[in-house]
């Protein structure tokens, strides 16, 4: 019985590893990492052709661990993906090239604990202090799109103080939030380091305790973004569509309990 468990067991395996192939799947890429897949229960890490790609493609993988990239996902894709996660205001609190960091726009938002400034992934159209809509997939924040409640006037007046190095406490726009602040102040004292190891660059090892503010609080990150099978005209963007590394869900949301910020079940 045992003999005839195990056969049935790596008969489905190999089915579904042969039917995966046969597929494409929807996923956000960070350059220089892949993408998770899960087959019948077996994790499958896949590198992305071309290497250099970053941002939303719909793949077909060649083999069980290399996937090419088919062609750019739609905005109406990349949207129905985001969808399947909770979504979290952020405001962005430092930009350098691709990379972006963020604090939470509303620290009373107990779905999630974030304490200190987190990774937004491909945020190539959000500007400093910009107050963004995130999509939360259990390991990363994926930028979705600005908030439109917010004042964008209200970012650019914090881009002006920042070129002109005002104190925080000399911001006098009105409507500025707590997150505002919070974001500028941790923009500002990182600035006010970057000078002061510019013009002092002897005491550069006194001030890396100053930088620490403004690390993201995620004491890990996995190598792979997750992926959602795309099966033709009749493809449903769900989580049972999810053929991601992240394996356990409840209440219809993706979560991981080893990582910060968590996603928090009401």
């Amino acid at each position: 019985m045992l003999r005839k468990q195990i056969n049935d067991a790596l008969i489905r395996l190999a089915r579904a590893q042969t039917a995966f192939l046969d597929t494409q799947f929807l996923a956000p890429v960070v350059r220089g990492r892949g993408v998770g897949v899960s087959i019948a229960g077996v994790q499958c890490n896949l590198l992305v052709v071309p290497p250099e790609f970053q941002g939303w493609g719909v793949f077909r993988p060649l083999s069980h661990s290399v996937a090419v990239r088919v062609r750019e996902a739609s905005s109406a894709e990349r949207r129905k993906y985001l969808e399947l996660f909770p979504q979290v205001r952020l405001i962005v609190c430092e930009r350098a090239g691709n990379r972006a960091l963020a604090l939470a726009a509303d620290l009373s938002d107990e779905r999630f604990a974030i304490s200190n400034p987190v990774p937004l992934h491909l945020a190539q159209d959000a500007e400093l202090f910009d107050t963004v809509a995130a999509g939360f997939d259990g390991v990363r924040f994926w930028f979705d799109q600005p908030d439109p409640r917010t004042d964008p006037d209200a970012a650019a007046y914090l881009r002006r103080s920042l070129s002109k190095m005002t104190e925080p406490d000399k911001l006098d726009w009105i409507g500025l939030t707590e997150g505002d602040r919070r974001a500028y102040s941790i923009a500002y004292a990182k600035r006010a380091v970057a000078m002061i190891a510019t013009e002092h660059p002897h005491a550069e090892p006194r001030l890396n305790g100053a930088r620490a503010p403004a690390e993201p609080s995620l004491r890990r990150f996995g190598a792979q973004t997750a992926g959602i099978c795309l099966l033709g005209e009749d493809c449903r963007f769900d989580l049972s569509s999810f053929v991601g590394v992240i394996p356990e869900h409840a209440t219809g949301l993706l979560l991981c309990h080893n990582l910060q910020p968590r996603f928090r079940r009401r």
